[in-house]
């Protein structure tokens, strides 16, 4: 199946058990920790997909880049 297919599933499978629309996105810069309050659109620009521990299938990770 194609990773970016494997992707919108799995956001898609998350957002209809999360029951909210908003979320809070926390990440940390040299130190300093950052918060974003954000809705599920922008949630699946910076979420990728990423093999779950010990191989099993794969998840949703929040890693962002420096753009993001």
């Amino acid at each position: 199946m194609d990773k970016q297919i494997m992707l919108m599933d799995l956001a898609t499978r998350y957002h209809a058990k999360a029951f909210t629309k908003n979320y809070i996105m926390v990440y940390n810069v040299k130190g300093v920790v950052y918060f974003t309050v954000c809705t599920s659109e922008l949630v699946d620009h910076v979420v990728c997909l990423d093999k779950a521990s010990r191989g099993q299938g794969y998840s949703l990770r929040f890693k962002p880049n420096a753009e993001q």
